[in-house]
This record gives C-alpha cells, structure tokens and sequence, in this order.
C-alpha cells in the first residue's frame, strides 16, 4: 500500500542511510580541521577563514546528487550531475571568498540570490535528465521547497547553544547525529516536490485527514514533519532574534553573519513551512489515526509533545491496519469518541494557567519596574483558565486560549531574555496545540478531505 511516494521513492528513501554515513564523516572531519585550524592561531591575531573546511562540506551534497541518480539506475547522467553539483558550490563557495575578502562575510541578498540561482540550474537540469515534463515548474518548486527543508537541520547550532562550553567531541556527539539529518530532510523535500509538481491531485492528499496510509509511509513523513516544525521553530527565532539586533544595535553575532533583508525573508520563509509542516502533520497523524481504526485521543496528542511522541509513533507503526478505503476512514472518524483526554486538558489547561498567574506574581516582587506588565500578564492567564470550562461549547474559546497563550510567550521572551531558539519552539508548541484542541474538541471533515461523490450518505461534511 503507497499512497505518497512511488516505489524508487521509496528505494531512495530506504538507503537514504548511506548519504547520511558520508555527511557524518565529512562533517566530523571538517570540524577537527576548523579546531586545530583556529588553535593554531596566536591571541590577538587577525582570524583567517579555513576554506578548507568549508570546501570539504562540498563532498557530501556531491555524493548525495550522485546517489539519487545511482538509486534511479540513470548511471550515465550520474556524471554530469555530479559535475554540475561541483560547479554549483564552487560559486557559492567563490561568493563566500569575495564576501569574506572584502570584509563584508554578512549573508546578504547577493549572497542569497547566488545560492538560489545556482541551484535553480542544478535543479533545472535534474528535471531535464529525469525526464520531467513542465521543467521550469519542478525546478520552481522543488527549489523553494528543498532550500528551507535541507537549511532547517543547520539550526542545530542554535538548538544547542547551551552545550557551547563542553569539550569538542562532546559537541560532536551531539551535534552530528541532527546534522547527519541533511540528506532526509534534502529528499523527503526534493521527493514532496516532484509529487506536487507532477499532480495536481497530490496536493489534495496532503490536504485529506482521511487517507489510507502505510506505516512506513507514517513514519518517514511524521519524522519529517514534526523535525521541520522543531528545527523551522529555532531557525525563525535565530533569524527573528538577527532583525531585533539589527534594529536596536545590539551587537550579537547574528547582525554580522546575515543582513536584515536576509533574515526577514528567512524568517517569513520558515514561518510559512512550519504553517505548512503543522498543517500536513496534523493530516498525517489523523489518516494513519483512522487507518489502525483508533480512537485513542491520549495517543493523538503525544503525537504533538516533543519528549513523548515516541511511544504513539511506535504504537501505529506496529499497529495492524484495519481499513482500506477512504470511505471507510471517513465513516469511522465522524463515528468516533474520545477517551477522557478532553475533560483531563480542560482540567490541566486551567490549573496550569491559574498556576502561572500564581508564579508570574511572585517572581514580579523581585523586578518591580515590570509589576505593571506581570499584573496583565497573569491577569491573561487566569481568563486563559476560565476559557478552559468552555472547550467543549465553540471553537471560540481555543483561539482566546491560544492568543493569550502567545502574548504570555511573547512578555517572557521580551522581558525575560528567553533565547531565540526557544522562543520559536513555544511558538511552534502554541501552534500546534491549535490542531490538538480542534481535533479533540471540534472534530470535522471539509472539502479537502473527502471527494463529494465519495462521502458516503448520511455523513456531513462542512
């Protein structure tokens, strides 16, 4: 059973492994030449850039071009892929030089346009050897999709910044397993990108919470998705954080690594692939949901924590399918009834916001010129409380939740130096959450879920 991806998708993403394994070494190498480069250098003395570290981060997107064209047995354009893929970096890489040469190493709209129009033309040329018809709408998309998904595991830097002072290999078993990621990220976006451009129906799938889908399937997406969603989060906040400091003066090492321009176009870019990320994960989880014929609304919302997801992702790996067609899946998601977990958030949701009126008070004794801010702050949480008794009655009261939810994150994040990273991943969280209420409070299917002469009679749609 494939409903997303064909089966040299699937080959590809099956041994997608071995690109990850040549990522892994080339990056681990890069970064003990970038140490030993800089430790050699003496205190006070002008700091050189180790382009030899860089050029090495070249090799793995190489091998990974060479290996999709190996997966899809296309072994005489392997070469000219190849080749193709070097020139494109050594452009980027020529960019950097002159950048960093003329004392101007920002990340600027140049800079950004020169890495887009590169791999355009790599892309171009990929639809051209594979055959593609439309060549400049697969490029087109597969560019703007691939350049925000394959960039999101380099957040990992900011994800990590509380481990900057370990020792070096300690940062190395942290780090490289999530940069080891690319490879994923780079098909699972570059394979989204091919199905959207080739059919038009394909994006109705991803807008459908009632599809029939695999476990395997589940699982690469659910992956995919929600490391989107995390590592989108930490990219927007990094990039969001550059703009503050910008803007006010702060110096920090973000307003000298890319512009402003850059970094509100990034910013909005990751903004609009997290939206998209929640949206098609929330479907995901909901089409795998009704596939296994389970109506465990406890298992539906780990799926949404970051500590806890593993054990529901596991579960509906495992778990036998049940039905086949999309008819059934639509009977049994308009059939379905929640366990207790609506009643346990409503009872959590408002403790938990009486609790954090209870903090934001206390703490507030202590930094008395924000008295006035914490007072509306907790004021916000305890009507958040009382918004919680009324889930059940209309979708109305999840939006005041969620709303006063963002403006408590936004107080903290401003007042109380909430690092940029995070600060996206509360976002994120709050985001989510949407799809967590409205699914266990306010279930319903609309015209993207199930064709009209699909629905089976007697079942309302919106």
């Amino acid at each position: 059973m494939a409903t997303f991806f064909d089966a040299t998708q699937r080959r590809i993403l099956k041994y997608v492994w071995v690109p990850a394994i040549v990522y892994l070494l080339f990056y681990l190498v890069s970064d003990i030449h970038q140490r030993d480069f800089y430790a050699k250098l003496n205190f006070g003395e002008k700091r050189d850039t180790d382009y030899i570290a860089s050029v090495l981060l070249i090799f793995p997107f190489v091998v990974a071009v060479g290996y999709e064209f190996f997966m899809r047995k296309k072994y005489k354009e392997i070469l000219l892929m190849v080749a193709a893929a070097i020139g494109s970096n050594a452009l980027i890489m020529l960019d950097f030089h002159l950048r960093v040469t003329h004392n101007s190493p920002a990340y600027g709209i140049t800079a950004m346009a020169t890495a887009l129009t590169t791999n355009g033309l790599l892309l171009l040329l990929r639809a051209h050897l594979l055959g593609y018809d439309r060549l400049q709408r697969h490029a087109l998309i597969s560019l703007i999709i691939t350049y925000f998904t394959s960039t999101v595991a380099t957040n990992i830097f900011g994800f990590v910044n509380a481990f900057h002072h370990m020792s070096f290999w300690w940062r190395e078993v942290i780090t490289l397993p999530f940069r080891a990621l690319l490879p994923f990220f780079y098909f699972m976006g570059l394979l989204l990108s091919d199905n959207l451009a080739a059919s038009n129906t394909y994006l109705e799938k991803l807008k459908s919470k009632v599809q029939v889908i695999s476990s395997k399937e589940y699982f690469v997406l659910y992956c995919f998705l929600i490391n989107v969603a995390i590592f989108g989060a930490v990219g927007m906040g990094w990039n969001v954080g550059a703009v503050y400091n910008n803007i006010f003066g702060y110096k920090q090492f973000e307003t000298t690594f890319v512009s402003v321009v850059v970094a509100i176009i990034l910013a909005l870019g990751y903004a609009v692939a997290i939206a998209a990320a929640g949206y098609v994960l929330r479907n995901i989880i909901i089409s795998r949901m009704m596939t296994i014929g389970s109506d465990n609304g406890w298992m539906y919302a780990m799926h949404y924590s970051f500590m806890l997801n593993i054990i529901p992702v596991i579960c509906w790996m495992i778990a036998e399918d049940r039905h086949e067609t999309e008819e059934e899946n639509a009977y049994f998601y308009l059939s379905k009834q929640y366990s207790s977990v609506g009643t346990m958030i409503m009872i959590m949701g408002g403790l938990f916001s009486c609790i954090s009126a209870w903090y934001i008070l206390m703490t507030a004794r202590n930094y008395r010129e924000y008295g006035g801010y914490a007072n509306g702050i907790a004021f916000i949480c305890v009507v958040s409380a009382l918004m919680h008794i009324a889930l059940k009655s209309s979708k109305t009261p999840i939006y005041w939740i969620l709303s006063l939810n963002a403006l408590s994150t936004l107080f903290f994040a401003v007042v109380g130096g909430t690092g940029e990273g995070l600060t996206g991943i509360m976002f994120v969280n709050i985001y989510l959450s949407f799809f967590v209420l409205m699914e266990i409070f306010h279930p319903s299917l609309n015209k993207y879920q199930l064709e009209e002469d699909k629905i089976p009679e007697g079942i309302p749609a919106e």
